[in-house]
């Protein structure tokens, strides 16, 4: 009996001095958790991309007051020659320039405002060829339409933004939605030409050619994703859709043969054509920013 009283006073002293002694064994510590990049602050950097859309040029003819240019009563050649030119151009090009924000966080959400300034250049030129059938409405093995010429031609050469955003952000990861101003310098240029006129008309070959240039305010709106580099750089990538309106230009088509002169004359064919061209295009750009805290 004394022997298993040993027995288990010698085992309750080992395991208990095992279990104290694992207790004086330091624990491995959690992993360290680094605060989460924040993104209150100034930030400065520079974006380059590509840009493409279409310039819709929203032509229209006043022929009220004038006699009728493409054909006496020929109301239809009037509504040809609109449809023809109204067509939009398309257009793309390359745009690169930078940009000065600031952003402030609270919580997940950040809220910021950022002003930017680009070379955008998109590019685009477009003819068509279609004819005007004469006031029977039938054009004869002779040649008895009249086939008529429309070109076109889109540019711009800078683009400036104005926007808010708002997002949230998910580790290193900032998404967000951004709107607000743009304003753009756009040029627009046509012509029209007809190589001569119907039968019912004393007056052919109408001419009218017209260009200008002005400096726009629209709208831009967007959205991207921003990643965190270093508490410091992050690179992003975004959208923007733009809407300028482009310059309002009116200009008056006159004949070059037959009977010329004074458009307000009944003799003479002539019509106002005016343009109030709208650009809408699509930028999509990556960026590198700085920010300082």
């Amino acid at each position: 009996m004394l022997r298993i009283l040993l027995a288990g006073a010698i085992a309750s002293i080992t395991f208990g001095s095992g279990s104290f002694a694992a207790d004086l064994v330091p624990t491995k510590a959690a992993p360290y958790a680094a605060p989460a990049t924040t993104w209150t602050g100034w930030y400065i950097g520079a974006n380059a991309g590509g840009v493409w859309g279409t310039a819709n040029p929203n032509f229209l003819i006043d022929d009220r007051l004038l006699y009728y240019t493409f054909g006496a009563g020929n109301g239809a050649n009037v509504a040809r020659v609109i449809g023809v030119s109204n067509t939009g151009v398309d257009n793309s090009g390359f745009t690169a320039g930078g940009q000065l924000g600031y952003n402030l966080q609270l919580g997940y959400w950040v809220y910021g405002i950022e002003a930017d300034l680009n070379y955008f250049h998109p590019t685009g030129s477009d003819t068509r060829n279609s004819t005007l059938p004469p006031a029977g409405g039938t054009c004869t093995v002779g040649g008895a339409c009249s086939p008529f010429t429309v070109s076109y031609s889109t540019s711009a050469d800078w683009l400036a933004t104005l926007r808010g955003r708002i997002g949230m952000t998910w580790n290193n990861w900032l998404f967000y939605a951004t709107g607000g101003l743009a304003v753009a310098k756009l040029n627009f240029a046509a012509s029209y030409a007809d190589a001569s006129a119907p039968l019912a008309v004393t007056s052919g070959s109408l001419r009218s050619n017209v260009s200008g240039s002005d400096t726009r305010l629209g709208l831009a709106i967007g959205a991207g994703g921003e990643y965190a580099l270093t508490e410091n750089w992050s690179l992003r990538a975004e959208y923007l859709y733009v809407r300028i309106d482009g310059p309002d230009l009116n200009t008056r088509a006159v004949p070059t043969v037959g009977s010329t002169g004074n458009c307000n004359a009944v003799t003479v064919f002539c019509s106002d054509f005016g343009y109030s061209p709208v650009f809408q295009e699509h930028v999509a750009r990556g960026a590198i920013n700085y920010r300082f805290h």
